[in-house]
């Protein structure tokens, strides 16, 4: 009797131990990997905060006193996930959005690990000492997060994930990296024997659970690396479990390596929509943060100053558009958590005969969108005997009807009908600053005499004179045809129109400009002073023409303006 009470005993212990350390089918457990895009690169804001469901769970994969967060232990998965002071993580998005198509009774759980600027070798858990040792040896910042995770990323990975399969099951891997390894055709081969290392030492069955990878910052949006997802994209066949996370139309910061915020949220949605149709299935996200607000015809009732005309718009395949009869207005809407209501018309340049409508609109657009400024891009019509009676004032009544436009709607798109600037590039930079020194007469109809003043200008490598010495001969030609009288010469010069009225202005330029001569820029500065208008100027001693595309820190300065004069937070 004592025997069989005895053998009862060590049953209900043996039992009570197998309950204590029970997988909860329920509650799923991703593992979340890579480098800086994973680790967390968007700016954490205060929607990312708040209303986070309870069952959405993150394992501390190191101690964070700051976070009051302990190595080991689950908490809600409040941002930052990966480290105590990482930003933003697709990880964040993705799992909320599954929790948002998964029954009430299932959970989310991450462990995350991910390193900053690192190579896929330093989850290499027989290599990453190497690694860490010759390639990763000169960037310091790197080894220091390296360290954080004990020094070898791979096994704090798989030290948290054993401590997450106490309480869950392990159902997928989210991965992104490959910046670091732009170019590396055995990435697929690597990433696939990170892969099975993993399932290997979870004592899980190969090819058994499904890892998602996300591409890089794509072309579409100038990415630095894109090319890297061609590589990415043969994944599946070297792995058959991958599953593609397409990046197309995910903005990035102007590193163009980084996702913004906004691109961020996105990103985590596509993971889980990606992982829960490969699972059968079909979910629809909202990506409206990312996209144009609103595309609209300048001009509902009909163009302007035009004739009839057999001339075909083109551009559409690589964003460079001439030929443009019907002109537009795209607006791209500010950042909420960050507006003032400040709003600008960006006006793309182009010597007046194309316009950059990719590189000096879209991509300014966003910018200024993420800072917490409505953008509105001018797809304006380029001056052509063939399409208007008087092609001189043809852009200036596009300007002038896109600032109207605004001015008119302001209240409707949340904008300060006192805050609308005008922001233009190279013939772009001619337009704007002829709108911003021509508004006492309206050149389109204004009924109810809406101003078309611009309240600021910002002008970048400006063309702004058409006199004969310092004119940018194509610009002048193509506005004002080849022999220009004297009176047009002097109207369409800009630094000539200033006076007391004439709205403050930030312009950039490079001295080194063998396109359109730094003095454009200077003589528009000492006009604007002489007359006591506000003015700010930053000459770049190198760069050229065009120079936005090889300076990845040129707004700043911009964006200082803009903050001091209250434009912006």
């Amino acid at each position: 009797m004592k025997k069989n009470f005895f053998y009862l005993l060590i049953s209900l212990l043996l039992c009570q131990e197998i309950a204590v350390f029970a997988q909860d089918p329920n509650f799923h457990i991703y593992l979340c990997i890579g480098q800086s895009n994973m680790e967390g690169a968007g700016r954490i804001e205060a929607q990312d905060t708040i209303n986070i469901d309870s069952r959405f769970k993150i394992l501390e994969a190191l101690d964070c006193p700051e976070l009051n967060r302990v190595k080991g232990q689950w908490y809600t998965a409040k941002p930052p996930l990966c480290r105590c002071k990482t930003g933003l993580s697709p990880a964040d998005y993705f799992g909320r959005t599954m929790l948002e198509n998964m029954p009430q009774a299932q959970s989310i759980g991450l462990v995350h690990v991910a390193v900053a600027g690192s190579k896929i070798e330093i989850f290499d858990k027989t290599k990453y000492q190497v690694y860490l040792d010759s390639s990763a040896k000169e960037k310091p910042w790197m080894i220091n997060m390296a360290n954080q995770y004990g020094g070898n990323p791979y096994e704090r990975l798989i030290e948290m994930a054993r401590i997450a399969q106490k309480s869950g099951v392990i159902k997928g891997i989210l991965l992104h990296q490959g910046e670091s390894n732009t170019g590396d055709k055995t990435w697929p081969a690597q990433v696939k024997k990170l892969y099975d290392d993993i399932l290997a030492d979870l004592k899980l069955a190969p090819n058994s659970i499904p890892l998602l990878a996300g591409e890089v910052v794509g072309a579409d949006q100038g990415g630095k690396c894109a090319s890297m997802n061609e590589i990415i994209a043969t994944l599946p066949q070297t792995l058959p479990k991958a599953i593609i996370v397409s990046s197309k139309g995910l903005p990035a910061v102007p590193d163009k390596l980084h996702f913004n915020s906004a691109g961020v949220r996105i990103f985590g949605k596509r993971y889980a929509a990606a992982l829960l149709a490969s699972q059968g299935k079909r979910i629809t996200i909202d990506e409206s943060s990312i996209a144009p607000s609103e595309k609209m015809l300048l001009y509902p009732e009909g163009v302007p100053n035009s004739k009839p005309a057999t001339m075909k718009e083109t551009g559409a395949e690589n964003g460079i558009y001439k030929g443009i009869t019907t002109p537009t207005l795209e607006y791209y809407k500010a950042e909420p958590s960050l507006s003032t209501g400040t709003a600008v018309i960006v006006i793309p340049g182009g010597g007046y005969g194309v316009i950059v409508y990719n590189g000096e609109g879209i991509n300014i657009a966003k910018a200024l969108a993420e800072k917490g400024i409505a953008a509105f891009i001018l797809k304006y019509r380029l001056p052509s005997d063939e399409i208007m009676p008087d092609k001189k004032i043809g852009p200036l009544q596009d300007a002038q009807q896109a600032l109207k436009m605004v001015r008119e709607n302001a209240e409707k798109w949340g904008i300060d009908k006192n805050k609308i600037g005008i922001m233009g590039f190279s013939a772009g930079g001619h337009l704007a600053s002829t709108a911003a020194t021509h508004f006492e007469k309206t050149w389109v109809n204004n009924p109810t005499n809406t101003s078309v003043r611009p309240d600021f200008q910002i002008l970048v490598y400006p063309v702004i004179s058409m006199s004969d010495s310092l004119a940018h001969k194509g610009s002048r030609e193509n506005l004002l045809g080849k022999n220009p009288s004297k009176e047009d010469k002097d109207y369409f010069s800009n630094d000539l129109q200033i006076k007391a009225n004439t709205p403050p202005a930030w312009i950039t330029h490079s001295a080194d400009d063998k396109v359109v001569d730094v003095d454009n820029s200077i003589a528009y500065f000492e006009r604007l002073r002489k007359n006591k208008v506000d003015v700010e100027m930053h000459i770049f001693p190198k760069g050229d023409h065009g120079f936005i595309f090889r300076h990845p820190g040129w707004m700043n300065p911009l964006f200082d303006w803009l903050k001091r004069n209250g434009w912006t937070k």
